[in-house]
């Protein structure tokens, strides 16, 4: 199942923003630079929808604006050039500028989820919409999510998981009360896939929110198609465990 939809606000209609253009289904292959200055991007039209659509270019008079997502924002970049010039050099890049950082140091929340059988009926939860069972039009500004509670541990919770916790808790998190070590959140539906399962599910979901591990995404060649060297870097860190101290408490 597949489902697009695009949301125009009011003022793409109001008469007042003639010079405000919105290209969809396109993609961004790589920003383009005079010397080490942005001064466009070079974009094609998606070929998923527009299959055989060649590449084009947009000029900018004053600046670049990237925003592509936590793992499209560093590859933009990287096929641009501007990145560790190692990784251009073998994904087949020429450098233009030297920034190091560029997709380095990925850091994603680690949870734990668990889907429970409810008596909750079908138009309370994702289930039948995330199976093609119902039309989405009344489910699509709904994410599932009604409440959420963030969890911090007692003193004495703190000691019962030993020397190195208390060392990671007093050092991060004790003297930021607002700062949670974990959030727990019931979802509305099954966790996962729910293809294989009938009725109604709601899950319960814990996350790390300040985990300490890290990972990367880089390139390996120089074109949009090209696939991207990702590694979460889940629990790569050297705390092990407790960079995801997560506990979700359930009645059997």
């Amino acid at each position: 199942m597949e489902i697009r939809i695009i949301i125009y606000p009011p003022g793409f209609r109001d008469g007042q923003h003639p010079n405000l253009h919105v290209l969809v289904d396109s993609q961004v292959e790589r920003v383009l630079f005079e010397d080490q200055t942005a001064v466009g991007v070079v974009y094609r039209p998606n070929p998923e929808y527009q299959p055989g659509g060649s590449s084009q270019l947009i000029k900018s008079k004053r600046m670049v604006i990237l925003t592509c997502g936590t793992l499209g924002t560093p590859l933009v970049p990287e096929r641009s050039g501007t990145g560790n010039p190692e990784i251009s050099k073998r994904a087949g890049v020429s450098p233009i500028a030297d920034v190091c950082g560029v997709g380095h140091e990925y850091e994603d929340h680690q949870s734990t989820m668990h889907p429970y059988k409810s008596t909750l009926k079908p138009e309370e939860t994702m289930d039948q919409f995330l199976t093609g069972r119902v039309d989405p039009k009344d489910l699509m500004g709904w994410n599932a999510v009604d409440v959420q509670t963030k969890i911090r541990p007692t003193d004495a919770e703190v000691s019962s998981l030993g020397p190195e916790f208390r060392e990671i808790w007093d050092r991060e998190f004790k003297e930021v009360p607002d700062k949670p070590l974990t959030i727990l959140s019931p979802c509305a539906g099954y966790d996962g896939n729910p293809l294989p399962f009938s009725g109604q599910y709601f899950s319960l979901v814990g996350w790390s929110l300040y985990p300490f591990s890290r990972g990367h995404i880089h390139i390996t060649g120089p074109r949009i198609d090209d696939l991207c060297d990702f590694n979460p870097g889940l629990l790569s860190d050297p705390r092990g465990l407790w960079s995801v101290p997560i506990i979700i408490y359930t009645k059997p």
